[in-house]
């Protein structure tokens, strides 16, 4: 878990990024290894457009989908 400073730096990345009109922002943290080339990965955005992609997990202490 990050401290609001982590909030604080995301915001100041966004407010940067914003500046580009890009179509799509990628989170990915320490914890996530790309396994493709970027490359890959804009292309697949580039064939997806105006589509937004979640990941659903199930909360096992209550049984309700939650996006991750």
């Amino acid at each position: 878990m990050g401290d609001y400073s982590q909030i604080e730096a995301e915001m100041f990345l966004f407010k940067q990024a914003a500046k580009n009109n890009y179509e799509y922002y990628h989170l990915i943290s320490g914890a996530d290894l790309p396994l493709v080339s970027q490359d890959k990965i804009h292309d697949f955005f580039d064939k997806n457009p105006n589509k937004e992609f979640l990941t659903l997990i199930l909360d096992k202490n209550n049984d309700q989908k939650i996006a991750d």
